[in-house]
């Protein structure tokens, strides 16, 4: 059970206590901001504050009382979440949606009596992939919400959702930490300061998606797509093979490490030496590969992965086919010769 914000979450969380105290909590919150940077964190903590039947300083729940220990086992009746379930026909997956359904179930026992007699508190997370059905039906609640009730949207994305969902939230938006105090945070956990260094900046200063990043095969994966990008932009590689390789790992993130490399191959093609560089473990790498294209190929490019990553974000789209032109853009004549080509 998470039952403190983060540190860099210190003026929100007291903001949001201070507002308790004063009986001006609202109905609901829409919590906002890059991914990594621990908006589900403070929602998770907030949560267990406002169940806890007794919390300790600055409102963090106690750890200890029945709530607590309900909370802590996954059986408090009065935390109630919303997100992707898996697909009927594809239990491995996700679906891309929020169904309606799934968010009628949740304004009606939002609607029911407390189980433990004080707060209900609702998760609904990722807010932006509500079906236009369910965030209508979220629509009604929030205009005429019960009692005690926190209905906490959670988004990596508020432009996607309808503006009036986003108009009867109060919005907390959500930032990285400053870079010193996000670095020093995650070299505690991993016990190295430069490895640390360079996860935050591979993650956008975002220290939750850093660490992330550090546990799993994020950063391995990412010197091995490396390797097949190098090569489509020399002109070898079958863009249809990769793409169904790289659709069966994680399309997604090899779009985004895509863009941190486009975004420094551009960096690098103005200057030998940019002020800001993400992927600065492998800055010549991407300095060799950036040469190969003109300054428009590079804007082109960039602007392609953009598009790729909004498609794959909305969910329903043939990520696959999306891959392949992807793969065949890095290699293609309309955005380059690749290495060393003119």
């Amino acid at each position: 059970m998470i039952r403190e914000p983060l540190p860099w979450q210190t003026p929100l969380w007291g903001g949001i206590q201070h507002r308790r105290s004063k009986g001006r909590l609202p109905h609901a919150l829409l919590l906002e901001g890059p991914p990594g940077v621990g908006k589900r964190h403070f929602a998770e903590a907030l949560a267990a504050s406002l169940l806890c039947r007794g919390p300790v300083e600055e409102g963090v729940a106690c750890g200890g009382c029945r709530a607590c220990h309900l909370l802590e086992s996954g059986a408090h009746g009065d935390l109630h979440r919303v997100t992707l379930l898996p697909r009927e026909s594809k239990p491995e997956q996700l679906s891309s949606q929020i169904k309606v359904d799934q968010v009628r179930e949740l304004c009606h026992v939002m609607g029911l009596t407390a189980h433990e007699g004080g707060y209900k508190v609702a998760l609904l997370d990722p807010a932006e992939r509500m079906t236009v059905e369910a965030a209508n039906s979220l629509l009604k609640t929030l205009e005429e919400p019960p009692g005690d009730v926190l209905m906490m949207l959670v988004t990596d994305q508020p432009g996607l959702l309808p503006a009036t969902i986003r108009s009867r939230c109060q919005r907390i938006g959500f930032t990285p930490p400053p870079e010193e105090e996000g670095r020093a945070w995650l070299t505690r956990r991993l016990e190295d300061a430069e490895r640390a260094a360079l996860l935050l900046a591979l993650a956008d200063g975002a220290p939750l998606r850093a660490l992330e990043m550090a546990e799993s095969d994020g950063a391995a994966n990412r010197l091995e797509l490396l390797e097949v990008v190098e090569s489509l932009a020399r002109g070898a590689g079958d863009p249809v093979s990769l793409s169904a390789h790289w659709y069966r790992q994680a399309p997604l993130e090899a779009v985004g490490w895509m863009e941190s490399w486009l975004e420094d191959m551009i960096r690098l093609h103005w200057s030998d030496r940019p002020a800001l560089l993400r992927n600065r473990d492998v800055a010549e790498r991407l300095k060799r590969m950036a040469l190969g294209y003109s300054r428009r190929e590079l804007f082109l490019l960039r602007e392609e992965t953009h598009r790729a990553a909004r498609l794959l974000r909305g969910g329903s789209i043939n990520a696959q086919l999306l891959l392949e032109d992807l793969f065949t853009a890095w290699g293609g004549e309309e955005t380059g010769k690749g290495l060393g080509g003119g």
